[in-house]
């Protein structure tokens, strides 16, 4: 669930930003867990033919120079302006959350980044923010480890499957005694003694 709402979050960014800026291209970069300048992820919004805007997720090649500004803006978080071309104007701002860089937003435009930057620095403002509230609403605020409620919501769906998911094939296994992927799930409960000094 969250990866589904993170995604939704990054198309619907993505989207709204282009429409709003009438831009040639918006691209949402996010680095990497760990990765120094690295990205783990792109989502690119490119108007079609018909002027409607497409999105496309793309596998980012490190080595891509297109991706250069966005790796320079996550690297050393600030925002960026370059003219990339006759009338076309490029503005890279990077998104910051808890005084980091997690990623960076590229708006492509025949509009000058002084008459854009507001806006763009506005979506990377929410994106961060509402980031932020979907990691918060399942993980820990101090080890960052997923909270009671994700555990709980995860371990329901392992023991409780979904009817319309189970085939025909397991129910005859487990009519006739076979393995079913119910046997596959445990659950281990470890209690430790005087953990509260410790804790």
């Amino acid at each position: 669930t969250h990866h589904r709402d993170i995604d939704a979050l990054d198309h619907s960014l993505a989207l709204s930003l282009a429409e709003l800026a009438s831009a040639r291209s918006v691209s949402l970069a996010k680095r990497a867990a760990g990765g120094c300048g690295e990205l783990e992820s792109v989502v690119h919004c490119t108007p079609d033919a018909q002027g409607h805007y497409q999105l496309q997720v793309i596998e980012p090649d490190q080595a891509d120079p297109a991706l250069a500004s966005m790796r320079q803006c996550i690297e050393r978080p600030e925002v960026l302006a370059e003219i990339i071309g006759p009338g076309m104007h490029r503005l890279v701002v990077p998104i910051l959350c808890d005084g980091r860089a997690i990623g960076a937003l590229q708006l492509d435009s025949e509009v000058p980044p002084s008459a854009s930057r507001s806006l763009v620095e506005g979506f990377a403002r929410i994106y961060a923010n509402y980031t932020a509230l979907l990691n918060e609403s399942e993980r820990d605020k101090l080890t960052g480890l997923y909270n009671r409620r994700t555990f709980e919501r995860h371990l329901r769906r392992l023991l409780q499957p979904d009817p319309a998911a189970i085939s025909t094939a397991a129910l005859d296994e487990r009519r006739h005694g076979g393995p079913s992927a119910r046997d596959e799930v445990w659950l281990a409960i470890l209690d430790i003694d005087h953990f509260k000094r410790i804790n």
